[in-house]
């Protein structure tokens, strides 16, 4: 639908000094326009260098005006009065001044509040159409024009009705004009009567400009002004269509607590107001939270059918309330299988029993896939952001094909329990037994392939290495001990490693397991920055990141002294890598 109408409707009427959000009542007079005559009459006064809106107001606020005509060629106004004809003049501009009915003035107030659903610009639209000139409308048609003229000049309610009636008629630029005219209608009723049928109008024209919700207020005004048959029966079905009501439910099944919940077209109460008297349920031990505009029943069970009523009375938080009571009936399925690592990642000790804990539901057995990284791929599996993906729907090809190298491959059997979190020990022992240390990554996928379940990725170092490191204005201090026995290691060789992957350093732990890099190398920017610090001994090498967050422990009641002036903890982290040691018996 076209807006060029209604937006020049709009345009006059901002121009000639009406405000939208001033139509607190009706205008105490009414302007008709004629582009290119001059009136002839009796003039009250001339008043030269002048607007058209000051024109007008002047010929309003004189007792005796009845009509002025302005010249925009000369600016000047001519307020006047006993109008015997017109003549034609280039360039004028003349309006005739008519007073509203001071019966419609008494009663403007009682309307305007009548139709306090609409917005300002419906009641600035409605002001608007008597304010432009008696042109001929865009493409209406006989009728439509007719019925336009009339309604301009009358300005009866009757006749507005007719007007909006008829421009609602295959005519898609003036029904733009429809809503305007309808509310005009309204404010102008002087009986019951005439007010019911204009609300009805008005009530229908919202519905085609898609304010269904505005359209139930309409046709409540209707009821309220005389309850008949018919309106209760469009007031009920537009409630069903556009009121507050239940437009969907969801059924949380695949969680371990599952619950079912219904979906309103509008928010809830968000707090004070206990809505389990509002809902009839099957079982005492249920419980009924809400958020937003999801009510929800919790404490139900997996492969149970319930029905649930939400009773008439229903609150909103509009101060709407739900006109009838409304039955659900909802299917909780059994849970999707499903498979997990519960950790992030682990350093786990090269020598011994090893294993990884694995989480499953309805699954009894999963396919595993063992790769290793090369330890000059460290920087680039860091940087990519793989260590932080846990699980994926798709195939894991890249990391064995770009960045690792597949070890070993097979099937492990899962614990099962309908519906229950299982946890299940992964052995790794006799797998890794002849591995070298580094970073490895094991996945688990559903047996049959099937992608509806994410596979899970479980990353881990195979190390007895533990790191931790320290900035100062002194450089960098690094800390190496045994994660099995928490002594120093001596004599192992760090390196530190740029965000390009190069070498910025080396250096040995000394007898307390201590090396350090001078404060030069910690301090380059971009690529010069300092990004990964590796640590091996013999055959033993771990890694330890240095763009992770810092592992923070001062919510924990270890935050420890205030800080030396002289030095700012940074990457204080025992590695988020080395602090989940899981030792596995």
């Amino acid at each position: 639908m076209t807006r060029s109408w209604i937006s020049f409707l709009l345009v006059i009427f901002m121009a000639w000094g009406h405000s939208a959000a001033a139509q607190t009542s009706v205008p105490e007079t009414r302007t008709i326009y004629e582009r290119g005559f001059d009136l002839v009459a009796t003039d009250l006064a001339q008043i030269f260098d002048t607007t058209l809106p000051a024109c007008e107001a002047a010929c309003v606020n004189m007792d005796a005006c009845e009509a002025f005509t302005f010249n925009q060629q000369s600016n000047a106004c001519f307020p006047k009065r006993d109008v015997t004809g017109v003549l034609p003049f280039e360039g004028a501009i003349s309006g005739r001044v008519f007073p509203t009915d001071p019966l419609v003035l008494a009663g403007g107030g009682a309307r305007i509040a009548e139709l306090s659903f609409l917005r300002e610009q419906d009641f600035a639209l409605a002001a608007a159409l008597t304010d432009i000139s008696r042109q001929p409308l865009p493409d209406a048609s006989r009728a439509q024009q007719a019925a336009w003229t009339r309604a301009v000049e009358t300005d009866d309610a009757a006749d507005w009705i007719v007007f909006g009636r008829t421009a609602a008629e295959q005519n898609t630029r003036i029904q733009d004009l429809v809503l305007p005219a309808r509310v005009k209608a309204y404010l102008r009723a002087l009986d019951a009567e005439t007010r019911r049928l204009a609300a009805v109008e008005i009530a229908f024209a919202l519905e085609d400009q898609g304010r269904g919700r505005s359209m139930i207020d309409a046709l409540r005004l209707v009821q309220s002004l005389h309850f008949d048959r018919e309106t209760a029966v469009q007031l009920d079905e537009a409630i069903g269509k556009y009121g507050f009501r239940v437009v969907d439910t969801t059924v949380e099944s695949d969680s371990a607590t599952p619950r079912v919940c219904a979906i309103f077209s509008e928010d809830l109460i968000k707090a004070g107001t206990d809505y389990t008297p509002f809902v009839q349920l099957p079982e005492t031990q249920l419980v009924v939270t809400v958020d937003d505009r999801q009510l929800c029943v919790d404490g139900v069970a997996h492969g149970k059918r319930y029905r649930v009523v939400l009773r008439e009375g229903l609150p909103a938080a509009s101060g709407e309330s739900l006109t009838r009571p409304v039955e659900l009936t909802l299917y909780v399925r059994d849970r999707s299988p499903s498979v997990r690592f519960v950790g992030r990642a682990y350093v786990l000790p090269r020598l011994g029993d090893i294993a990884i804990p694995l989480e499953t539901v309805n699954m009894t057995s999963v396919d595993l896939s063992l790769a290793r990284v090369d330890d000059r791929n460290l920087m680039r599996t860091i940087q990519s952001g793989l260590l932080a993906q846990t699980s994926s729907y798709y195939d894991d090809s890249g990391l064995s094909d770009q960045i690792g190298a597949n070890i070993w491959s097979g099937t492990a059997q899962v614990n099962q329990e309908l519906n229950i979190d299982m946890l299940t020990r992964i052995p790794l022992g006799d797998v890794l037994r002849d591995e070298p240390a580094g970073l490895y990554a094991l996945t688990a996928t559903s047996p049959d392939g099937n992608r509806d379940i994410p596979s899970t990725r479980q990353w881990f170092v195979l190390s007895d290495i533990g790191v931790a490191t320290y900035l100062g204005t002194d450089g960098l201090t690094v800390a190496v001990r045994g994660l099995g026995d928490a002594q120093a290691i001596v004599v192992a060789d760090v390196t530190l490693v740029s965000r390009s992957n190069a070498i910025l350093g080396t250096a040995q732990t000394d007898a307390d397991g201590v090396a350090r890099f001078e404060a030069g190398l910690v301090r380059g920017t971009g690529g010069d920055a300092p990004a990964l610090l590796t640590v091996a001994q013999g055959p033993d090498m771990t890694f330890l990141s240095l763009t992770d967050p810092a592992f923070d422990l001062s919510d924990r009641g270890v935050e420890g002294r205030e800080p030396s002036p002289r030095w700012m903890c940074f990457w204080p982290q025992i590695a988020a890598l080395t602090v989940q040691v899981i030792p596995f018996t």
